[in-house]
């Protein structure tokens, strides 16, 4: 869910050097696309019905109505960090980020970090960069920083994460959402990119080099080859 308002408010007030609504919305885009995944991109207000998985990537001002389409929804919810931090006046919530985001889930962000450019937080083998929210939650924390600070938290459907974390990172969140979501991933290489249309499932190699593709073995592979070439394209019918 994106909506233009959202990269307005970040670009009038960034709070930190490369934090824009738009930004975010691509890193979680491309995360999704990674992950073999359709994408549709829809404003605040269109009906979320029969999604698997709705993926807010930052919603500062939360648009009317939105926050009960949300909790309205069957499927898992993934919001990023900053939405709900602002007022339709551009103020801070009285009740404090993520504002009526918190009728969702328990936790309320205390305190905010926008980290200068090349200050990072460790969460084992990846990072975090630009921001980093402290958190007031009894939920517990599905990942934090080696310091111990949690940056990502569920409550029943509905995922909350409160920093930027890198691209493997954000991968690896997106690949759990997306799995309790009961919805089928694939790790893809670098530059491929699938699409489903009912039983028809379109590849593409948008990279340099010839590369495999996700092709099931009792799949009717219709276009192409198992293995594309650069610039190649694959279409397969799935048995069911």
């Amino acid at each position: 869910v994106f909506d233009y308002s959202s990269d307005w408010v970040t670009e009038i007030q960034p709070q930190g050097h490369g934090f824009r609504a738009l930004k975010q919305a691509f890193e979680y885009y491309s995360a999704l696309r990674q992950l073999g995944l359709n994408v549709d991109i829809v404003p605040p207000g269109r009906s979320l019905d029969g999604y698997a998985l709705v993926v807010v990537p930052c919603m500062p001002i939360m648009a009317e109505g939105f926050t009960g389409q949300l909790a309205a929804c069957t499927g898992q919810i993934l919001i990023g960090p900053r939405s709900g931090s602002k007022t339709s006046d551009f103020a801070i919530p009285t009740e404090l980020p993520p504002g009526p985001l918190q009728a969702l889930l328990p936790l309320k962000v205390t305190r905010a970090e926008s980290l200068r450019p090349g200050l990072t937080e460790s969460v084992g083998d990846h990072h975090i960069a630009h921001w980093l929210e402290h958190v007031e939650t009894r939920l517990e924390a599905e990942w934090a920083t080696d310091g111990g600070c949690g940056i990502c938290y569920r409550s029943g459907p509905v995922r909350y994460l409160a920093a930027c974390p890198d691209v493997a990172l954000l991968g690896e969140i997106c690949e759990r959402t997306a799995r309790d979501a009961g919805l089928p991933t694939f790790t893809l290489p670098e530059g491929v990119r699938i699409r489903r249309n009912g039983n028809l499932v379109f590849a593409c190699n948008y990279g340099l080099d010839e590369a495999p593709v996700p092709v099931p073995d009792d799949a009717k592979l219709l276009v192409g080859e198992r293995r594309l070439a650069a610039a190649g394209v694959a279409i397969w019918l799935l048995s069911s």
